[in-house]
């Protein structure tokens, strides 16, 4: 049986695909199987399986009370912006009005 992958680098057929990469054998070029969408716990069994350390399981790091208290009341503390980035929140006052062409009332 025919591989029917050809490398784009070198279109030699001498390619070895091993989760999570692809490589050619006989020009060195290898990239990740980037499209190749799976859930979290089958990247992980496909690691161990293939010999990869294993990455872990897909948990967030766990939080205390306090430091989540504290977090939210150093959020509140920090001022918050009122208007665009490097504008000026208020108008410049002119001091008496202008009418076109340079004509003072």
């Amino acid at each position: 049986m025919a591989n029917e992958y050809q490398c784009p680098k070198c279109r030699s057929h001498k390619i070895r695909i091993r989760y999570p990469d692809i490589k050619c054998l006989s020009c060195g070029w290898s990239e990740p199987l980037t499209d190749y969408p799976i859930s979290w716990s089958e990247h992980r069994s496909l690691c161990v399986e293939y010999g990869r350390p294993d990455p872990g399981p897909l948990e967030p790091p766990e939080h205390d009370l306090e430091e989540l208290h504290e977090r939210v009341l150093a959020l509140e503390e920090r001022p918050q912006p009122t208007g665009k980035p490097g504008r000026e929140t208020t108008p410049p006052k002119e001091t008496e009005p202008r009418l076109y062409g340079g004509v003072s009332l």
